[in-house]
Formats: C-alpha cells, sequence, structure tokens
C-alpha cells in the first residue's frame, strides 16, 4: 500500500480535487513514508532469508542480530519474554536441554570447530533413532536407497 502511495504522489496534486488536496500527507510525512519503505524492504528480504532452507544457525543468529542493529526497537519484539512467545517456560526447557545435549561435542577443540560442522554433529546426534548401522554403512559406501 505504501509502494502505491510513493508511485501516486506526484500525481495526486495535479488532479486539482479539494479533497484530494486535503488529505495529502506534508513534505515531512513524506520523507518519512519513504524511510519506512525503505525499511520494510530490507526487512522483508530478512524475512525471505530467513525461509531460506540452507540457512545456518549462525547465519540466522548474525541476521537477528543485524535487525536488531538497525532497528532497535525490534529488541522488545525479538527477546526471550516478548508477547509472541507463547510458553517461555517451555522454550528456555527446550533450550536448556539443547545446551546440556550438546555438551559432548563441545570439548576443547570447540573454538576451532566450524558452526555447520557443530550443526550437523546436533542433527545426527538428534536424529540417530532415525537410521541403524546398516543405514550408515550404505551411506559411507555411497549405495543409494530407495
Amino acid at each position: 500500500m505504501l509502494d502505491r502511495y510513493v508511485k501516486l504522489k506526484p500525481f495526486l496534486p495535479l488532479m486539482g480535487v479539494e479533497e484530494i488536496d486535503n488529505l495529502l500527507l506534508s513534505v515531512r510525512q513524506d520523507r518519512d513514508i519513504d524511510h519506512l519503505l525503505v525499511k520494510l524492504i530490507d526487512l522483508n528480504s530478512v524475512t525471505l532469508e530467513l525461509q531460506d532452507e540452507a540457512i545456518t544457525l549462525a547465519d540466522f543468529r548474525g541476521l537477528f542480530d543485524e535487525v536488531v542493529g538497525e532497528v532497535p526497537s525490534a529488541n522488545e519484539r525479538l527477546r526471550p519474554g516478548a508477547s509472541i512467545i507463547q510458553d517461555p517456560h517451555l522454550e528456555t526447557v527446550v533450550v536448556k536441554r539443547l545446551f546440556s545435549v550438546t555438551k559432548w561435542a563441545l570439548t576443547d577443540r570447540r573454538q576451532s570447530m566450524l558452526m555447520s560442522n557443530f550443526e550437523e554433529q546436533m542433527c545426527l546426534h538428534f536424529n540417530a533413532f532415525l537410521w541403524g548401522i546398516d543405514d550408515v554403512k550404505s551411506v559411507m559406501e555411497g549405495v543409494a536407497q530407495d
């Protein structure tokens, strides 16, 4: 809707209709709308990046940090106690459980571990019940299963 307004803005005063002239925004309001539209386009691009299936946890966190840096008011909506959080206790417990399970992967070598490697290890660990030794062997040997 804002995009349409920006496109129509140059033509509205040319119509010469008094009712429309009374509704036109001031120069400052027009500038505010232009700035808002730029921010909304940026946030939309972040939203699309968050929906990418190839996004990593590090990329995800980086995007959130970037948004909070550029739009400080977003911090209120992205903090742990935000109103969008349905059950903060449950979500905190889930995160604590993840960290307790991941302890085994966080050894002294964790400083040199890439975030993508960490994600792969955690995925394998959490989904270990989905495959047996034969499945792992066939994957290691490069045999495709139907």
